[in-house]
């Protein structure tokens, strides 16, 4: 089991976790906000006890998308997403399916969910009252990985997720929920000096936007 590298908050967390399928996500669910930015602390645990963590900061606005780790930066204008890699100054075209769930909503991620997801409960976490969910996937040689998300209900947002996977065990939490403040469309577009990759391009191959 691999552990993604861009994590890019909890839907990338997920996928990279075989919990989201490689088909196209459905649409997204309308959010109940404007504009959503939170912070989101990712702390993945190896078979070793290894512990690596990231802090990634996610923007929403009306369909848009941004999200920062130190590593790299997925931006989505409504028209056009990037993964764009700081070191190499790369940026890799991505489908607008890829982050068509990412609008920052729990309605939108659990669609994409392969086994869906079920309401074991309610309890606190990061200061909300949530409702708790639980997803399994089963993998090869009968291997799981699970994950359970609390859910606050009134943004609709997962504020702590636990991913138990064969290879270790990963832990999202959310903080400094700020909602419907003014937020740059600058933010959601490709920053200058990057690289344009496209999925069919080799190495070699390369344009610059």
């Amino acid at each position: 089991m691999r552990l993604t590298r861009l994590p890019w908050a909890l839907l990338a967390s997920l996928y990279a976790a075989g919990l989201l399928p490689a088909a196209p996500a459905p649409q997204a669910a309308k959010a109940p906000f404007r504009t959503l930015h939170y912070e989101q602390q990712i702390t993945m645990t190896g078979g070793n006890q290894q512990r690596n963590q990231r802090l990634v900061k996610v923007f929403v606005k009306a369909g848009k998308v941004r999200m920062e780790s130190p590593e790299a930066t997925l931006v989505s204008d409504g028209k056009h997403a990037y993964a764009c890699l700081a070191a190499s100054k790369q940026a890799f075209a991505m489908p607008l399916q890829a982050v068509a769930v990412m609008d920052g909503t729990w309605e939108s991620l659990k669609r994409g969910l392969p086994g869906g997801a079920r309401r074991v409960g309610t309890g606190k976490a990061g200061g909300y009252q949530c409702d708790i969910y639980v997803t399994t996937a089963a993998e090869a040689k009968g291997k799981r990985t699970t994950a359970k998300v609390w859910v606050y209900p009134r943004l609709n947002l997962p504020v702590r997720s636990e991913v138990t996977m064969p290879g270790g065990k990963m832990l999202v939490e959310t903080r400094n929920v700020r909602v419907d403040e003014p937020l740059a469309d600058s933010l959601f577009t490709l920053p200058t000096g990057f690289t344009v990759i496209k999925p069919s391009q080799k190495p070699a191959g390369r344009q610059t936007k």
